[in-house]
């Protein structure tokens, strides 16, 4: 059996964009968004994707921005929530951290953000950021909170989602080669007793 899948697509300034697609069985579709969705060649945006059948939703961007050329996924959420968690950021020593926000609501919401910061780089912080109804917003962290390691506590006054990109350009490796690139990952709706990772790597 196929599957019928919608995608809609939150600008950060205007309205939904809608593309649709069929996968069949066992089988993957990819939109690349910038190529196949007139009005999405330059522009920020949020997605949310539904299915008449069961499937796995991953987000892959690639970029080549000032002299950093690298690329980061992340998996979907399977709801928005009123909270989420983050446990690593960092803006010193040539990392950007950004604060992804999806409100999918018909109305606005605040999303309050506290900061626990490690006791290395100063005390706790916080601030709110406002977002419009069915909108995206990208705060970024290091305008407000430069050269700390932190966590953070997100909640809100309705249902949203989050993410948190990191880029970095940290310098040169041993053997001369430059560290530069990015990641990205979804918040976490809650903590929990255990937590699995199915992979890991400290080589070069």
């Amino acid at each position: 059996m196929k599957s019928q899948t919608a995608v809609a697509m939150n600008r950060a300034t205007r309205n939904a964009v809608v593309k649709t697609g069929r996968s069949g069985p066992t089988g993957s579709h990819t939109i690349v968004c910038d190529r196949e969705v007139p009005g999405l060649e330059n522009v920020s945006l949020s997605t949310v994707v539904t299915s008449d059948e069961e499937i796995i939703a991953e987000r892959a961007m690639y970029f080549d921005c000032q002299g950093q050329r690298d690329g980061h996924a992340a998996g979907g959420l399977n709801s928005a929530a009123e909270s989420f968690l983050f446990a690593e950021e960092y803006t010193a020593d040539g990392f950007d951290t950004f604060l992804l926000l999806q409100n999918p609501n018909s109305k606005s919401i605040n999303v309050n953000v506290n900061y626990t910061v490690d006791p290395a780089y100063g005390g706790p912080h916080a601030n709110t950021h406002n977002v419009p109804a069915n909108i995206r917003r990208t705060v970024r962290v290091d305008d407000g909170l430069a050269k700390a390691a932190f966590g953070m506590t997100l909640s809100a006054d309705g249902e949203f989602t989050a993410e948190r990109a990191m880029y970095f350009d940290y310098g040169t490796s041993s053997n001369g080669n430059r560290i530069a690139g990015g990641h990205d990952a979804c918040g976490a709706s809650g903590a929990a007793t255990a937590w699995w990772f199915a992979e890991g790597y400290t080589g070069w």
